[in-house]
C-alpha cells in the first residue's frame, strides 16, 4: 500500500499479514480473531499510555469527544480501540523494553504500535471549519465523515455518486425514499 506522509511524500507500508497467532487463556487465535475480540469486547486504555505515546502517535485521551483511537497489531493490522475502562479483559501496558503492549487478563499477548502523529486534525476547510469536528481518521487508510450535515454539492443541486448523503438528498428531492442498489457498486 502506498500512503502519503504529512510532507506530501509517498511511502510504502509493509504488507499486512495474518500469520501471527496468540494464546488467550489456552485458546489460540490469529490476528484477525484478536482484532475482532478487541473491537467487540473493548479495551482499557490507561491515561499513562496516552501520556507516554500520545505526543508522537495518533492517540488522543479517551475523554476527547472526537477521539477515534486505534492500535496496530502485528502485521500492521489496525484495530479500533473502544475504551471501556479497567473492567476490560484487554488492556494496554508498557513492556520492559518501553514499548506498548496488549494484555489479556493481565498477561502480555503481544507488542503493539499506534499510527504516527498527523497534522490532519489541525487543518481547516476553506471556510474555516476544523477537520477535527467533521472527519475521523480510522485505522491507517480510511477517512470517515460520521456526522450528518448538508452536503455543499447537494445544496448546489449536484449529487455526487460516491457520497451517500449526496445520493440520499438527491433521491428525496426526486421523490424517492431509498437508495438504488447500484449506488453502492
Amino acid at each position: 500500500m502506498i500512503t502519503t506522509t504529512n510532507a506530501g511524500q509517498a511511502s510504502v507500508e509493509p504488507p499486512r499479514s495474518v500469520t501471527s497467532v496468540f494464546n488467550l487463556d489456552g485458546q489460540t487465535v490469529d490476528v484477525l480473531d484478536l482484532k475482532t475480540l478487541l473491537i467487540t469486547r473493548g479495551i482499557n486504555v490507561p491515561d499513562e499510555i496516552v501520556e507516554r505515546f500520545g505526543r508522537t502517535h495518533r492517540l488522543a485521551p479517551v475523554s476527547h469527544p472526537f477521539a477515534c483511537n486505534c492500535l496496530l497489531l502485528p502485521g500492521c493490522i489496525p484495530a479500533h480501540m473502544f475504551h471501556i475502562g479497567p473492567a476490560a479483559d484487554f488492556s494496554l501496558a508498557t513492556s520492559d523494553a518501553g514499548r506498548p503492549c496488549l494484555t489479556y487478563r493481565g498477561k502480555v499477548v503481544t507488542e503493539v504500535d499506534f499510527p504516527k502523529a498527523t497534522s490532519f486534525y489541525e487543518q481547516r476547510t476553506s471556510s474555516g471549519f476544523p477537520f477535527q469536528m467533521m472527519a475521523v481518521l480510522q485505522g491507517l487508510d480510511v477517512v470517515s465523515f460520521p456526522y450528518l450535515w448538508p452536503c455543499q454539492f447537494r445544496l448546489g443541486r449536484i449529487a455526487l455518486p460516491l457520497l451517500l448523503s449526496g445520493q440520499h438528498h438527491a433521491g428525496h428531492e426526486a421523490g424517492r425514499t431509498g437508495l438504488a442498489a447500484e449506488s453502492f457498486a
